[in-house]
């Protein structure tokens, strides 16, 4: 990989072990609509594009775009577009499959979490895997409230070119419940100074039933959304 490939964090998955069990994990029914975010050189979309009804696929980088349409041309079922996936929310599709740069996975998840589909798979850092999996960050908390989340691989770094210096993780998640960008922000609010609950629940008036500064960190997932829908009304 070319250096100007590198500042985009892009590590390109070599294992055609690992490639067929990220299509078979998605669960391909012959009606879907797959969504690539990222596609890089292509190496998922024959495979895609053999299961799905359409596959969308969407790189922002323009050499590798390039690439798509000039190697893939022969796939009648694919549509390849050259933008930023995150900025857009007009994508139809029933499944999401991708495996990002790793600097693009919190992006993903929050953006995933303001969708209406069924399920994808994504391959994310080890590191980003077990903090939204066990984790107590805002993060996390978007993505076990939005999604039903599982680790169904963990790919060594060798299974990449270039090698990067960590290992990945391929985790499914089905969706739960649909969130909104304003709810988002607001939970990120939140857990960036966890004070502004008290001062906007006092501010306001905002009766929240809990102890924030000492049992915040207790509270379900659940209880913690609905806290900042609360809050998001005066925000």
């Amino acid at each position: 990989m070319s250096n100007d490939k590198k500042h985009l964090g892009q590590n390109f998955l070599i294992s055609n072990q690992t490639i067929n069990f990220i299509i078979e994990s998605a669960n391909i029914k012959r009606d879907d609509v797959v969504l690539e975010i990222g596609s890089g050189r292509g190496i998922l979309l024959p495979l895609l594009c053999k299961k799905a009804k359409k596959v969308i696929a969407v790189e922002l980088d323009t050499q590798l775009y390039n690439f798509i349409k000039s190697n893939f041309s022969d796939l009648n079922n694919l549509i390849v577009k050259n933008e930023d996936g995150f900025k857009h929310n007009d994508y139809d599709f029933t499944i999401f499959v991708s495996n990002l740069p790793y600097y693009k996975s919190k992006s993903a998840i929050e953006w995933l979490s303001c969708q209406n589909f069924s399920h994808g798979v994504m391959m994310i850092q080890k590191e980003f895997a077990d903090k939204i999996l066990y984790g107590r960050k805002a993060i996390s908390i978007l993505a076990n409230y939005s999604f039903d989340l599982h680790s169904v691989l963990q790919v060594k770094r060798a299974n990449f070119f270039p090698r990067p210096n960590v290992d990945s993780t391929l985790i499914k998640f089905t969706q739960r419940k649909i969130l909104s960008k304003d709810i988002i922000k607001s939970i990120n609010k939140i857990f960036s100074n966890k004070k502004i609950i008290q001062y906007i629940a006092k501010k306001y008036n905002i009766k929240l039933g809990i102890n924030t500064k000492n049992e915040f960190n207790y509270l379900h997932n659940n209880e913690i959304i609905e806290i900042a829908q609360e809050i998001n009304k005066f925000l």
